[in-house]
């Protein structure tokens, strides 16, 4: 038995049809839900980026920000933020549990599928490259605090924003790295991933985008996987338009196995059940009884 994984990151303001977004158990979306650099958009625009993710009929669904998510930073790094209904209608925006949704920004939750557990932890930070939101200085370590790292030890999902330090196989595709990112991922943050976890979701480099296994390396973790998911968009531009259907290939799919935590890449070519419901016209989003547990 399995559960479907539906992933996807740096959309920048742009909105795919609920049509266009493959079916599954749960959708990720990890960060850069605007192209809001300087924080110039408004609460609203933050809340309308939710809709189509809360209009989706998977079960679950999982957000965290990015660093083009600039008035979220704003809004929960400063606790005296000036506009205290904006902060009270963002925050009523993220907590909808009733229908599956969580916003994580450096916090765990537990989702279950099908009687199967999976504990997630998610957070918006990368690598400092600009002035905005969530970024910390390449060799700092922001997963440390008082000596112990955030990051619970028994983590099977990580989403964060930013790529860790990847080191894949000879031969194979670097996930974190392009001509922006020249010097590659969080070195920092590739030494905290537990030795529990099974899939790490990313974003933020987009020309690192892709999916590729990945081992645990050190004393005592010999011969233990994991899955890296770079899901950045496709675009290299963010025009606040739908996306184009053959935009689809920016998400990202994996059937995650509950007894081994594998990985099996689903390509969406092959996905014949995108939606059908909402492909034959019906853009009511499915009911279902999520489980979903804040640590």
């Amino acid at each position: 038995m399995s559960t479907r994984i539906v992933m996807i990151s740096d959309t920048h303001s742009r909105t795919p049809r609920i049509s266009q977004i493959p079916n599954g158990d749960v959708l990720i979306h990890a960060g850069d839900l605007l192209q809001d650099p300087q924080g110039i958009k408004t609460y609203q625009d933050e809340i309308k980026q939710l809709d189509w993710i809360k209009n989706a009929s998977h079960s679950f669904k999982v957000v965290i920000g990015g660093n083009h998510d600039s008035f979220l930073g704003h809004l929960y790094n400063n606790p005296l933020a000036p506009d205290s209904a904006a902060k009270k209608a963002i925050q009523d925006a993220f907590s909808d549990t009733n229908r599956g949704f969580r916003y994580l920004q450096d916090e765990a939750c537990e989702i279950v599928v099908r009687g199967h557990t999976w504990r997630v932890f998610g957070s918006p930070k990368s690598l400092k490259g600009n002035t905005y939101a969530f970024q910390h200085e390449p060799g700092t370590d922001p997963w440390m605090t008082d000596g112990k790292c955030i990051i619970p030890y028994n983590t099977d999902i990580l989403i964060v924003h930013g790529p860790p330090l990847d080191l894949p196989p000879i031969g194979s595709q670097f996930l974190d790295r392009d001509q922006a990112n020249p010097s590659g991922g969080d070195e920092k943050l590739a030494s905290h991933i537990p030795i529990a976890c099974k899939l790490v979701v990313c974003g933020h480099v987009h020309s690192g985008a892709g999916i590729g296994l990945r081992h645990h390396k050190g004393t005592g973790k010999e011969g233990r996987s994991w899955t890296l998911v770079n899901a950045a968009g496709v675009v290299s531009h963010y025009p606040a338009e739908p996306y184009e259907e053959d935009e689809m290939r920016s998400f990202r799919v994996v059937d995650l196995d509950h007894l081994t935590g594998l990985a099996k890449e689903v390509v969406w070519q092959d996905l014949k059940m995108v939606q059908p419901d909402l492909m034959a016209g019906n853009e009511t989003p499915a009911k279902n009884s999520p489980v979903v547990r804040m640590s």
